[in-house]
């Protein structure tokens, strides 16, 4: 079963953490971009674990909401 937590909502800077719990080492932080009605992913990393996934996620938020 995948897992998503979303971190930010914001049209122009939506992130969210994704796992699988099929996969327990694998944790994905993904950062999209909304266009109209639709969305661009424009990154996307991995981590081994969730307090390292979570803490990325948090600074990517802090980064954007500084601009």
């Amino acid at each position: 079963m995948k897992n998503t937590i979303i971190i930010s909502s914001a049209r122009e800077c939506f992130i969210d953490v994704i796992h699988d719990d099929a996969d327990p080492n694998s944790w994905f932080v993904r950062r999209w971009k909304s266009y109209f009605e639709t969305r661009k992913q424009v990154s996307s990393d991995r981590f081994s674990n969730q307090q390292q996934a979570l803490a990325f996620a948090h600074s990517m938020k802090r980064e954007y909401d500084l601009r």
